[in-house]
C-alpha cells in the first residue's frame, strides 16, 4: 500500500467537499493504520492454520476493492469515434 498511498491521497483531496478535506485525510491516514495493523496480527495467524497462499488470498480483496473504488471516481469516459 505504500506506493499506491499517494494515489490515493491526491484523489481524495480531489474529489472530497473542500470543507472537509482535511478530516478526510485524516480518516484515511487513521483507517489505513487501523487496517495495517490488524493485516499484521491475522495474516500470520492464517497461515498458520491455512498456509501462506490461504494467507495471501485474504489480503487480495484489498488491493481489487481499493482499484474498484478508484475507478469509480474517474470522469466518464469519453466516446470513442468509429473508424472509418
Amino acid at each position: 500500500m505504500v506506493a499506491d498511498s499517494a494515489v490515493f491521497t491526491g484523489a481524495l483531496s480531489d474529489v472530497a467537499d473542500r470543507r472537509y478535506v482535511g478530516t478526510a485525510l485524516t480518516t484515511q491516514t487513521a483507517l489505513g493504520f487501523l487496517l495495517t495493523a490488524v493485516s499484521i496480527q491475522v495474516v500470520p495467524l492464517v497461515a498458520a492454520v491455512g498456509g501462506w497462499a490461504v494467507a495471501l488470498l485474504v489480503l487480495l480483496p484489498g488491493p481489487v476493492l481499493g482499484a474498484l473504488a478508484m475507478r469509480s471516481l474517474l470522469p466518464a469516459a469519453p466516446a470513442v469515434p468509429a473508424r472509418a
